[in-house]
C-alpha cells in the first residue's frame, strides 16, 4: 500500500495521490484502489466528478455508506465493484471520504479492519491512500492507514516551512506507522525553471530521498476541467509519475531507497 501522507496545504499531496493511481493502473492486469482518508480536507470527490453540481453522485462510495453495506457483501447480496466509485476514463475505483461529521462517527476501527482484510485486500493488488495531513492527535483514518502502510510518500513544495513539514511527517511516519526512512520519500513539485538541488541536498542529509514532478498550472487547469488526474491529460506529467511508480515497485523487490 501507498500512502500519501504530510505536506502543507497547497503541496500536491491529493494530485499525486490520483497521479499514482492513474500510473498504477496503466499497467496490465493491474486492480487499483484510490482511498480518500483526509479527516481534514477530502476532495478526491470533487476532483474526480463523484461531486457535481451540488449532487452527490459518488454517495454508495463513501466508506461509512459502504461499512453500511458490509452484511450485504458478506452475504453475496452486492458487489463490491458496486460499493465504489470508477471515474469516467479512469483505470481505478476510489472509496471515498465520509461527507458528514454523522458519516464519520459511525466509522470505526472494527469496521475498517473487517473492510481491509475481507473486500479491499482480496480485490486489489495496488491500494493509494491519500491519508491527509498529519494532525495532533492523528485521526481514526490516519492510525489505521499508518498500519497498514508498505510505502510514505510526502508531498512538498520547495521552501523552507514545507522541509520543516517534510521533517515532522518522517518523524510522525518513523514513530506511529514502524516505517523506516529506506521507505519514505519526499515528492517535490516544481514549476518550471525551479531547481531543488538545495532541497535536495538538505533532504539527503536527513537520511530522505527526493523524487521531483513538473507541475504546470495548463496541466491543473486540464485536470480539473475534464475531472481526471494530470498524468492523465498532460504527458509532461505522465513520464515522470511513471518513473515513480517504477521505483516504488524496484524498492518492494530489493529493499532500495526510492530516489
Amino acid at each position: 500500500m501507498v500512502w500519501v501522507v504530510g505536506g502543507r496545504g497547497g503541496s500536491g499531496r491529493t494530485a499525486l495521490a490520483m497521479d499514482l493511481a492513474w500510473a498504477f493502473g496503466q499497467e496490465e492486469d493491474r486492480r487499483v484502489l484510490l482511498v480518500d482518508a483526509d479527516a481534514v480536507s477530502p476532495d478526491i470527490d470533487m476532483a474526480l466528478g463523484a461531486v457535481e453540481a451540488g449532487r452527490d453522485l459518488g454517495s454508495c462510495a463513501r466508506v461509512d455508506q459502504v461499512i453500511r453495506r458490509l452484511a450485504e457483501l458478506q452475504e453475496g447480496r452486492v458487489g463490491l465493484g458496486s460499493c465504489l466509485w470508477a471515474p469516467e476514463k479512469a483505470s481505478f475505483h476510489c472509496l471515498l471520504a465520509p461527507l458528514t461529521e454523522a458519516g464519520h462517527q459511525i466509522v470505526r476501527r472494527e469496521h475498517l479492519d473487517y473492510l481491509m482484510d475481507h473486500f479491499l485486500t482480496p480485490r486489489f493488488d495496488v491500494i493509494v491512500v491519500d491519508a491527509g495531513p498529519i494532525t495532533v492527535p492523528p485521526s481514526l483514518s490516519l492510525r489505521f492507514w499508518a498500519d497498514w502502510a508498505t510505502f510514505a510518500l510526502i508531498p512538498m513544495r520547495t521552501g523552507a516551512s514545507d522541509l520543516r513539514a517534510a521533517l515532522r511527517a518522517v518523524t510522525f511516519l518513523e514513530g506511529e506507522a514502524g516505517l523506516t526512512r529506506d521507505s519514505c520519500c519526499a515528492v517535490s513539485l516544481t514549476e518550471p525553471g525551479m531547481s531543488a538541488r538545495r532541497l535536495r541536498a538538505e533532504l539527503s542529509a536527513e537520511g530522505i530521498d527526493l523524487h521531483t514532478r513538473r507541475w504546470t498550472q495548463r496541466g491543473a487547469s486540464l485536470a480539473r476541467a475534464r475531472q481526471l488526474p494530470m498524468a492523465a491529460v498532460d504527458r509532461s506529467m505522465a513520464g515522470p509519475i511513471s518513473a515513480l511508480v517504477e521505483q516504488l515497485g524496484r524498492t518492494r523487490q530489493h529493499g532500495s531507497h526510492v530516489g
